[in-house]
């Protein structure tokens, strides 16, 4: 009937069978496969062959990811030679490839600290302000709510500066509103 059944015990149909990917959650819809491409490979050439003859892109090598569910993709061996494609990602001191976007984030992606070293390539990048928020001059983000209200919500009062905080009457007098007014 088209369908393959799982050493777990559920059903995949039949073509995901040998297919180089994990359908079946104990992989064993890749067990027993035939290699399907030349020299013995059972992944295209511009794939990473796993050690259990799963398939995985090649950007998933050495980004600290267990994409091949036997840590194959990972291995210390593989990646202390590998050189991430650095136009999408960084290579940390370790080999390990993390995003681009995690360089500089405030946090330890790599595991050795090298994507967070301010000494060497990460400069001050403060956060930037989303549209309801003002940026005080030491560069913390307060929402505009909290500009001029008489305290210091950045920590170095630029949130407090040209405020007209003065309660002098000026020449021409107080502007006053009368509220619950009774005859």
């Amino acid at each position: 009937d088209g369908q393959f059944q799982c050493t777990s015990g559920h059903c995949i149909q039949e073509h995901f069978r040998c297919d180089g990917e994990r359908n079946c959650h104990d992989l064993s819809d890749e067990l027993s496969c035939e290699p399907r491409f030349p020299n013995g490979r059972y992944c295209h050439e511009e794939e990473f062959q796993c050690d259990n003859h799963l398939c995985v892109k090649m950007t998933d090598l050495c980004d600290g990811s267990n994409d091949c569910y036997d840590n194959s993709d990972e291995r210390e061996s593989l990646c202390s030679n590998y050189t991430c494609n650095t136009l999408r990602r960084f290579q940390c001191n370790n080999h390990k490839c993390i995003p681009l976007y995690q360089k500089c984030d405030g946090v330890d992606n790599c595991l050795d600290g090298s994507d967070e070293n301010n000494m060497t390539i990460c400069s001050h990048r403060p956060r930037p302000c989303i549209f309801n928020e003002f940026r005080c001059a030491n560069e913390k983000c307060i929402e505009v709510d909290k500009i001029c209200n008489h305290a210091d919500d950045c920590g170095d009062n630029s949130d407090e500066l040209g405020c007209h905080t003065a309660s002098n009457c000026t020449v021409g007098g107080c502007e006053q509103t009368c509220t619950d007014l009774k005859d």
